[in-house]
């Protein structure tokens, strides 16, 4: 009879166990890269980070400006890999910020840089029509970012570097690695593996 009970136990763990697994792979809770000792998890590429890229390459278009090239990605593997660059990107610039300046300087200075953004009502407007995006969504997949970069930027001016060579250095003296057999890291940015 114990025996029995055993196995009706054991069963049920591992039927519990799968769908657990299950709901967590479906809700994009599996890592996707890892830099240095912190994740990228699935998730956090999904539909925000699409309309984040798209956001920025329409406001490019609308600024003349250079530094979010416009592009038109031929497939949704291409918009992943856009997604992911920026997302490592994303955690280079934090780590940065968090050794270059106190806790609560750096808080204010973000929130400074996104309160002036946020004013900006048409690009929320852009946004909330075109990707339904809430005015949280707004403020965390692309203000925010833009707002890490701008504080970080602004920082490495006063010392004299330049952003995108700081950012080139940074790259090849972190450990990243990509979760994937169809894409890899060139020391640079994420690739497709058919890419040369």
């Amino acid at each position: 009879m114990k025996l029995q009970r055993s196995h009706y136990a054991v069963f049920f763990s591992i039927v519990l166990g799968a769908f657990l697994l299950f709901i967590a792979f479906s809700s994009g809770y599996y890592p996707v890269a890892l830099v240095d000792f912190s994740f990228i998890w699935a998730k956090d590429i999904s539909y925000p980070y699409y309309a984040a890229v798209v956001y920025r390459s329409l406001s490019v278009s609308e600024n003349n400006s250079q530094e979010y090239p416009l592009f038109t990605p031929s497939s949704p593997l291409e918009l992943r890999v856009v997604n992911l660059n920026e997302l490592i990107n994303q955690k280079l610039i934090a780590a940065a910020n968090r050794a270059l300046l106190p806790a609560d300087e750096l808080r204010t200075r973000l929130d400074e840089v996104a309160h002036r953004a946020e004013q900006n009502n048409r690009a929320f407007a852009l946004a909330q029509n075109f990707f339904n995006m809430t005015q949280q969504e707004f403020r965390t997949y692309v203000l925010d970012p833009r707002a890490e970069r701008e504080v970080l930027r602004a920082e490495l001016a006063k010392r004299g570097i330049t952003f995108d060579d700081w950012l080139r250095a940074e790259k090849q003296h972190h450990r990243i690695w990509i979760f994937s057999s169809r894409l890899y890291w060139d020391g640079e940015r994420v690739r497709f593996v058919t890419e040369e």
